[in-house]
C-alpha cells in the first residue's frame, strides 16, 4: 500500500489493549483507524527491505541445517536398529571415510 501514497503503521497489539475505549470486535478496524488518526497507536520497528531479506535468508538456512541435522540423526538411528554400530569406530560416519563405509550398505 505504501507505493500507493498510503501510510502504513505497524501497530503493536498490546500498545493498543492499552488505550482505554472500546474494542469490540465488529468494530475494531473502526476503531484502530481512529485511534491512528488521533496519533494513538505507535509504530513498530520495521526494518529495511534489504535487512528483512537478510533475516529470512538467515532462517531459511536454520531451517536446512536443521533439515540436514534431522536426517543424519535419522541415518544414525536405522544404522542402530540394524546393529551397524560406526560411530564407536568413526566420529563422522558422513565425511569422506564414513561416506566409504556406508556407500556398500545401500
Amino acid at each position: 500500500m505504501e507505493p500507493y501514497g498510503f501510510k502504513m503503521i505497524l501497530a503493536n497489539a498490546q500498545h493498543i489493549k492499552q488505550v482505554p475505549g472500546r474494542k469490540i470486535d465488529r468494530r475494531n478496524a473502526q476503531w484502530i483507524a481512529e485511534l491512528g488518526r488521533c496519533g494513538l497507536v505507535s509504530g513498530s520497528y520495521v526494518p529495511e527491505r534489504e535487512i528483512q531479506d537478510l533475516r529470512q535468508l538467515t532462517r531459511h538456512r536454520s531451517s536446512v541445517k536443521e533439515d540436514l541435522t534431522r536426517r543424519k540423526n535419522q541415518v544414525h538411528d536405522i544404522l542402530q536398529r540394524s546393529n551397524i554400530k560406526l560411530s564407536r569406530y568413526l566420529s563422522d560416519i558422513f565425511d569422506s571415510d564414513g561416506s566409504a563405509v556406508i556407500k556398500p550398505i545401500y
